[in-house]
């Protein structure tokens, strides 16, 4: 099974390219979100639907969620593409500044998709309120980066969709969904159960403690962060056989060093770590069951030039890197050199 999201904010040309797969006998989903309007519409009339989305804003965006959720389980094992995945809901909540309550996010949590498309907000932007929305285009490019933040929080892989002719488009969404690299993380990424929030900030904490005993004092280390499930709330444990040998989630650290850095040999290099389009770039490494005999560390060096390049610094992004100091991928700095 394959589960596809195509997203982007308002104006993103998504709709169009999701009619090319339908027209292709691809198994579509349209925005579930326009269908609640348009039921809200035929209820309260439009005026009454934008007053009750404006004063009830986790109820409207609950029942987005819910209904999409009744979709997906529909579909069982067929391979579809979603117009909007459940994230998305998410994402437009934080945009509009509203707490989200744990009770809302544990529905969210636990659903993944294997690739999801961000489309850019198109050029010759249209706000098109005649259909229910009203956003900007400066809005729409904030939710855009609201949208990748929170799937790539939630543990799925994000694709940039640029702006291009709607064939070359398809054609760029189809050559993901047929390439080899796609087809291993279908089949390497088994089901994962998130441990209990203490026992994984317990963990954390062990985890920094003991990278920071491994890799410090050292004065050509520059900056020590750590990413991934640990900060998410997502670490937990795989269904058998697991993910790169291990049952459970790892610790997800980069480390910033100054060029001429050696790095150390009681990690070994990581061949599945590869960001960056230039390898030279991806100097990954994994300790196997580091903490507690069970949990294995992976380590990404980032070197000196390397960072302050803007074009490896926006490649760094896109991968979920936090490389500049506007970043928007949650992380937590557990070492900076003092300059």
């Amino acid at each position: 099974m394959k589960r596809i999201v195509i997203s982007g904010g308002t104006y993103a040309g998504k709709t169009s390219l999701i009619e090319l797969f339908k027209k292709d006998g691809f198994e579509v989903v349209p925005d579930v979100g326009l269908e609640v309007i348009k039921e809200l519409n035929a209820e309260l009339g439009q005026d009454g639907q934008r007053e009750f989305r404006a004063n009830n804003p986790i109820e409207f965006y609950s029942k987005i969620i819910r209904k999409q959720l009744e979709i997906e389980k529909s579909f069982g094992e067929k391979t579809v593409i979603y117009d909007r995945g459940v994230h998305d809901y998410v994402a437009m909540l934080r945009f509009t500044g509203t707490r989200i309550p744990d009770s809302l996010m544990s529905l969210v949590r636990g659903i993944s998709y294997d690739l999801v498309f961000v489309c850019s907000t198109l050029l010759d932007f249209d706000e098109r309120k005649s259909s229910g929305r009203s956003l900007t285009k400066d809005n729409s490019l904030r939710l855009k980066d609201l949208i990748t933040e929170t799937y790539q929080n939630l543990g799925c892989r994000v694709i940039q969709l640029k702006e291009m002719p709607l064939d070359q488009r398809y054609d760029f969404v189809r050559s993901h969904l047929n390439s080899s690299d796609f087809h291993e993380v279908q089949q390497k990424r088994p089901k994962k159960t998130h441990l209990p929030r203490k026992i994984q900030k317990s963990l954390k904490d062990k985890a920094i403690e003991l990278i920071k005993s491994k890799l410090l004092p050292d004065s050509k280390i520059i900056k020590i962060v750590l990413i991934g499930s640990s900060l998410k709330g997502t670490f937990g444990e795989y269904e058998p056989p697991g993910f790169r040998g291990s049952l459970f989630s790892d610790f997800d650290f980069i480390v910033f060093v100054d060029d001429d850095y050696e790095i150390p040999d009681w990690m070994e290099r990581e061949p599945d770590g590869k960001p960056f389009p230039d390898d030279k770039l991806n100097l990954a490494y994994r300790n196997k069951r580091l903490i507690d005999d069970k949990y294995d560390v992976e380590v990404f060096f980032i070197r000196w030039s390397n960072m302050n390049n803007p074009i490896i610094q926006k490649q760094g992004e896109e991968a979920g890197i936090p490389m500049t100091k506007n970043t928007k991928h949650k992380h937590e700095v557990i070492y900076l050199k003092e300059a």
